[in-house]
């Protein structure tokens, strides 16, 4: 997928191009027990670079493309009033190590892509 900028620059508007573009990897630590203290992601395109918590998705996007090389598992938890998969309202997700997830929104639900 195409970077924001990218998009913007071959004539798509800012507002759609920063619905489906990716924005520049932007290095996050995990952080935190739960959903209220997770590490906000500020990025769609994100590398969980350090930290044994969880990071909360922050901002609206139709895909998220997070990383993880932390060297330890981490919860990835949807924004506040939301839910994974299916699962249950406000609930994380794990992810481990050197593992990737592509997440897609679509709503209040958020559908995750996991390698293995």
């Amino acid at each position: 997928m195409a970077l924001k900028t990218e998009l913007m620059a071959g004539g798509i508007p800012a507002a759609p191009a920063s619905r489906i573009g990716f924005d520049l990897l932007a290095n996050i630590t995990a952080t935190g027990a739960g959903q209220s203290t997770a590490a906000p992601l500020v990025s769609n395109f994100s590398n969980i670079s350090a930290g044994t918590g969880g990071v909360i998705i922050a901002q609206t996007h139709a895909e998220h493309l997070i990383l993880n090389n932390s060297g330890s598992t981490i919860t990835i938890y949807p924004p506040i009033g939301s839910f994974m998969n299916n699962g249950s309202v406000n609930a994380g997700v794990t992810l481990t190590t050197t593992s990737r997830m592509l997440i897609k929104e679509a709503g209040q639900q958020f559908v995750t892509f996991t390698s293995a």
